[in-house]
């Protein structure tokens, strides 16, 4: 399951951003698996100027590589491979 965090976007900016991340991504085969995490954060370098970036969170470093093809001129990215995902028990 990728998953996709909005990081450093203010409120009404990370809202637009994902609606902007669904309609390019929604034809993807694994779009069904894309969860989208955005939540308040703020980002900002040593100098105070704000640095906000998209994250891309999966063990699938292929699904990784055409996430970024296709996200990458909308912000930078960054991908973090996970090692291991548990399905909650029933």
């Amino acid at each position: 399951m990728p998953s996709i965090e909005l990081l450093g976007y203010a409120d009404g900016e990370r809202e637009q951003l994902e609606c902007v991340l669904r309609a390019e991504l929604e034809q993807l085969p694994f779009a069904h698996e894309i969860v989208f995490i955005g939540y308040h954060s703020d980002v900002t370098d040593m100098k105070g100027n704000r640095q906000a970036f998209l994250r891309i969170v999966t063990r699938n470093e292929e699904k990784a590589r055409i996430l970024i093809g296709r996200l990458q001129w909308l912000a930078d990215v960054e991908f973090v491979k996970a090692s291991e995902f548990v399905v909650k028990k029933a």
